[in-house]
């Protein structure tokens, strides 16, 4: 009789204790609050603050009980966030942690009115030429080649018979499709450095078409210095020659 009373005994404590435990919830695990985890992601191609800027949105900072959190280190970046949405961001930045589009444009500085017979370097602009400006003529001046990254910017020389001018590209976005896509573009010709903008312009450009971006009269008033762009998307592992 004692065994049995003792062994009953054992068996209500342990089921006292199992009730017991029961009861209290696991940290992190309070009814209707999401458990989170802490995850880090390594960064090869994107700014960090770029990153957190696109990531900011799946981070649910306000979220009671259980806040979202990101922090930000150079050359990545670490969340605190439900399981789920840790794997929405790794998806989100697989996407855009990627070689920056490398854009070669073609630039060309024409002259109006500086020939009286068609210059053959520019045949192919004829067409567009006479359908934007009413010059008795065109020459070509100069041409020179410039590769910038996405968001990147470079600069070079252009001669104008025997006057030397500075060219400034600022590359601030390229959308790449199955048609071409296009490339938001900042150009600003002027003699030198910090000198007043001789053409200055800001515009959405087509990839693989002949552009002009603009004119510019010259001094003597005798025509105008007109600056045409062909812009090319270049392989994804091309080199950059922008800074």
């Amino acid at each position: 009789m004692a065994r049995n009373r003792e062994r009953n005994r054992s068996v209500r404590m342990l089921l006292v204790a199992l009730v017991v435990t029961l009861a209290i919830p696991a940290a992190g695990c309070r009814p209707g609050v999401p458990a989170l985890q802490t995850r880090t992601f390594s960064l090869s191609y994107l700014k960090p603050s770029r990153a957190e800027s696109i990531i900011q949105p799946y981070v649910y900072s306000a979220r009671p009980g259980a806040p979202g959190t990101m922090s930000v280190f150079d050359g990545g970046l670490t969340v605190r966030e439900t399981p789920d949405n840790l794997d929405r961001i790794a998806a989100v930045l697989k996407q855009y942690d990627r070689p920056a589009p490398n854009v070669r444009f073609h630039f060309q500085l024409i002259e109006a009115d500086g020939a009286s017979a068609p210059d053959p370097r520019i045949a192919s602009l004829d067409s567009l030429l006479k359908g934007l400006f009413r010059y008795r003529g065109y020459r070509l001046l100069d041409e020179v080649p410039l590769t910038v990254a996405d968001g990147g910017q470079t600069s070079t020389r252009v001669r104008a018979d025997g006057r030397s001018l500075m060219i400034y590209v600022v590359l601030d976005r390229v959308r790449a499709g199955p048609q071409g896509g296009e490339a938001d573009l900042r150009v600003h010709l002027a003699d030198a450095p910090g000198a007043p903008a001789i053409l200055s312009t800001s515009l959405t450009v087509p990839l693989g078409k002949t552009v002009v971006l603009g004119s510019s009269q010259l001094a003597r008033d005798e025509g105008a210095l007109i600056v045409a762009v062909r812009p090319e998307l270049l392989p994804a592992d091309s080199a950059s020659g922008g800074s």
